[in-house]
């Protein structure tokens, strides 16, 4: 998996993309973006990026989950894949749990959350599942 920097997209790349998201295709920008995500060789890098997810996330999902929510699984995979390590800090892990509670909350998001969940590794979803169980 290549490093999001090799692909030219970073943290204030995305931050761009997020405040202008009007005036660009940030469709294509946030698909690209998710491709590269997670990321597991660069810690400080990877805290980084994956804390700006969590952040677009909570402050603008439509942008960064796409068009009828179309990027959902592999935002899952992605905080499933590293919520519990070293490349995802306290402070996403939290932001993580938020949404993910958030999706629990509402009938047919949860309904496509389990949906989800059930294709997932067994680590994502065990990862995820200790999320939005614990209160």
């Amino acid at each position: 998996r290549r490093c999001v920097q090799e692909t030219g997209i970073n943290a204030e790349y995305m931050g761009i993309i997020a405040t202008h998201h009007e005036k660009i295709d940030a469709v294509s920008a946030v698909e690209l973006w998710l491709s590269n995500l997670p990321l597991k060789h660069d810690k400080e890098e990877a805290i980084k990026q994956h804390g700006l997810l969590k952040d677009i996330l909570l402050a603008q999902s439509d942008l960064v989950m796409g068009p009828q929510g179309k990027n959902l699984p592999q935002i899952l995979k992605i905080f499933g894949e590293v919520v519990n390590t070293k490349y995802c800090d306290q402070d996403t892990k939290q932001g993580v749990q938020q949404f993910i509670q958030g999706l629990v909350q509402h009938e047919p998001l949860k309904v496509a959350l389990q949906n989800i969940l059930n294709v997932l590794t067994e680590k994502q979803r065990n990862a995820l599942q200790a999320l939005y169980s614990s209160n």
